[in-house]
């Protein structure tokens, strides 16, 4: 036989030795444990006082629905009022980075401000040019004052 073969009988005898040691020491005390005399009717006195306890106990009467309510919803506003807020300024972040990532482009978001920024400055800056007008066989005939137009560009 090998070493597991030996210890497997010894865990074997082992098992067997004390089996026998609680059926002998249960045999030999059984006619004490039947020889006490007790009230067995006891064990359904206990529930029913158990339950006429638990029945005086009302859980919701210190629970006012109405303030748990409002209690609540405060909280419920403030926290929306808080991530709101939050959302905010990391969308004005956001905006503010991609502003300056996209400066001096067609593309950019600011691109029709620009754009009427420009044609402002170019309005107010406005030339007059005087622009002589006359027919190929009457341009000597004609006097500057009926030939002559003005035009702003």
């Amino acid at each position: 036989m090998d070493i597991w073969g030996i210890l497997n009988l010894i865990a074997l005898f082992i098992c067997l030795v004390s089996g026998g040691f609680l059926f002998a020491f249960i045999f030999k005390k059984l006619p004490y444990i039947t020889a006490v005399e007790g009230d067995l009717s006891l064990k359904p006195k206990i529930k029913e006082a158990i339950k006429e306890q638990a029945q005086k106990l009302n859980p919701l009467q210190n629970l006012n629905f109405i303030a748990f309510l409002e209690n609540s919803l405060l909280k419920t506003r403030t926290f929306i009022l808080k991530s709101e807020g939050h959302v905010t300024s990391m969308i004005k972040t956001v905006r503010e980075r991609y502003r300056e990532e996209t400066t001096n482009t067609i593309f950019s978001a600011d691109y029709w401000d620009h754009v009427k920024d420009m044609t402002v400055k170019k309005s107010a800056t406005r030339k007059k040019i005087d622009v002589q007008i006359a027919p190929a066989n009457t341009i000597e005939k004609t006097s500057k004052s009926q030939t002559s137009k003005t035009f702003k560009v």
